[in-house]
């Protein structure tokens, strides 16, 4: 070997970056979406681990949005959505990291009976 230090400092570089946990301050919850304000990127969500509504600012590069296992947007999240959240607090105001939910089950259809 050349270069001996170098390799050991290119594996521990790889081993560190590649065991990076969740932060230990992030939050999951479960609730349904009272209200939602695209505008502000604001969404108000109503749990059972919650006594009131709880508002959590939605950040462009920093909230993942997930529907249906796929990226979604702000504006496909609508109220009374049962949704999935982890949150963070930062600067005095509560932000989702992540908001997973699945869309409504299509509506059974009748059936005609002749």
């Amino acid at each position: 070997m050349k270069y001996p230090f170098l390799y050991l400092l290119i594996i521990f570089a790889a081993a560190t970056t590649a065991t990076r946990a969740l932060s230990p301050l992030q939050h999951p919850l479960t609730g349904v979406v009272c209200a939602l304000n695209v505008e502000k990127h604001v969404l108000t969500l109503a749990s059972a681990e919650k006594v009131s509504p709880t508002g959590f600012q939605i950040k462009d590069g920093r909230t993942r949005l997930w529907r249906d296992g796929k990226p979604a947007t702000l504006a496909d999240l609508t109220a009374d959505q049962v949704v999935q959240l982890c949150s963070e607090r930062e600067t005095g105001q509560d932000v989702a990291t992540k908001v997973t939910w699945k869309s409504p089950a299509p509506a059974d259809k009748p059936m005609n009976k002749t």
